[in-house]
């Protein structure tokens, strides 16, 4: 049994966007790159602050490290108007920053917690925000998970329950788990999350989506289609998102030209905004 939207069955929702596809892009394509797009600067911001600090010492020393890192990584250094330290937490207050992974314009505040017991990768951390400016893009900021290096390879597990608003104006959330890692000057996700626009939810898959320097994702692919819920056995479909039935797979290839092809065989391109 497949999980639904609140308004339509996940198959009726796939076949409207595959039926649009052709006449350039239904509005739910766009707000599901969109929310995809959301979600990596989401992860590209929480790699940025922590990607190149030690990760030993007690989360007090840790937060320190990250506070005094964060002007060397973020661009302008004045753009970092305070990065205050409360116990284990850093308070950042951004304007107009920009960092790696594509992040543009940063605005807003930001909370970055280092917190015990230690998560599945070692170091735990939790990025939060309540409304930030991303590339533009309004986003409420929910993502955390454990860090660890990994042949020195700095890796992730995470979570999200974060969401925003599409450039169309249609309500955006995402829950679900993925891994990252930090691959020289790119970042890299692998996972899934249930991504709901507006009424309507889109089991998600993505695979080797990559951030570099430029705005757009430099490579990988998004699955948008039925669930096959609780794959992992534990009674939380969110835990692992499996694709089953009607499927929408859109390619990204370092440009604002993504290639889709849906589960009957047909083909094409559409575009997508890489900063809002």
């Amino acid at each position: 049994m497949a999980l639904c939207g609140l308004a339509t069955s996940c198959s009726e929702a796939v076949d409207r966007l595959v039926d649009r596809l052709p006449d350039g892009g239904s509005e739910e394509v766009q707000a599901a790159i969109d929310g995809l797009q959301q979600g990596s600067l989401e992860t590209a911001l929480l790699l940025a602050l922590t990607g190149t600090m030690e990760i030993e010492g007690s989360e007090a020393e840790l937060a320190a490290s990250a506070a005094a890192a964060v002007r060397d990584i973020l661009t302008p250094s004045d753009c970092v108007l305070g990065a205050e330290v409360v116990s284990d937490t850093v308070n950042y207050a951004l304007e107009n920053c920009n960092g790696p992974y594509g992040l543009r314009n940063v605005t807003g505040g930001v909370n970055l917690a280092f917190v015990m017991p230690a998560g599945p990768l070692g170091t735990s951390v939790a990025l939060t925000s309540a409304s930030l400016d991303l590339n533009g893009a309004p986003i409420a900021i929910n993502v955390s998970g454990g860090m660890d290096d990994n042949d020195g390879v700095r890796e992730y597990e995470l979570i999200t329950a974060g969401g925003g608003v599409s450039r169309d104006g249609e309500a955006l959330t995402r829950s679900g788990s993925f891994t990252a890692r930090i691959e020289e000057d790119c970042m890299v996700m692998q996972g899934g999350w249930l991504s709901t626009i507006n009424t309507d939810l889109y089991p998600t898959v993505f695979t080797g989506f990559t951030r570099c320097d430029g705005p757009c994702p430099s490579s990988g692919t998004m699955v948008l289609g039925e669930a096959q819920p609780d794959v992992d056995g534990t009674g939380d479909p969110s835990n692992e998102i499996g694709i089953e039935g009607e499927a929408l797979t859109m390619t990204f290839v370092g440009s604002r030209t993504i290639a889709w092809a849906d589960s009957t065989g047909r083909t094409g391109a559409t575009t997508m905004v890489c900063e809002f």
